[in-house]
């Protein structure tokens, strides 16, 4: 009620509207909670919490073209962010983009193995799948922030992946690349 009354009032900041977007969109409230995230992002176009909140909502709404604008946007500012790697994968998935899934999920094994080494400490290339405890690490990090459903897609990724390699095996692990076998 008091932010609805401040919204009234022209008088949210834009982390009080993102706040307001996120209670919208726990309600079911899609619309109104677009309108708030619409209304932040107007305010300042490169707050992250807004973009990644907003593209999380066009994601499970299914909108794809929407949900990727924005994570792409939150990617131009945090070429790092966890979330926003793990959701562009999601999006390559649903898209039977295997060359999407492949770029993205390197960019977030790199990511990963910043903050989680493994291997064997010599510089050897950067595994293309994720080891499970770190897609494991990543799911609890995604149900901690009350987002289990990004969770469970960076799941569907990996095993994504896992098919397309040990069975079709079109990806080459070695130039990283697609190849025609």
């Amino acid at each position: 009620l008091a932010y609805e009354r401040a919204h009234t009032l022209g008088d949210l900041s834009v982390d009080a509207l993102c706040n307001w977007g996120l209670l919208e969109a726990r309600k079911g409230q899609y619309h109104s909670a677009r309108s708030a995230y619409q209304q932040a992002f107007i305010k300042a176009p490169d707050h992250e919490e807004t973009l990644a909140n907003w593209a999380f909502l066009e994601l499970i709404l299914g909108n794809d073209r929407q949900a990727s604008d924005l994570y792409d946007r939150l990617l131009t500012l945090d070429p790092k962010d966890l979330e926003a790697l793990t959701a562009r994968c999601c999006l390559s998935v649903r898209q039977q983009d295997l060359e999407g899934v492949q770029q993205v999920t390197i960019l977030l094994r790199q990511t990963i193995q910043q903050d989680h080494p493994v291997g064997d400490g010599k510089g050897s290339t950067v595994e293309l799948i994720p080891a499970p405890d770190l897609w494991g690490a990543l799911a609890d990090r995604f149900v901690k922030k009350g987002k289990p459903s990004l969770a469970q897609w960076a799941r569907n990724a990996e095993s994504y992946l896992s098919h397309k390699l040990h069975h079709d095996r079109s990806i080459d692990l070695k130039s990283n690349s697609l190849s025609t076998i």
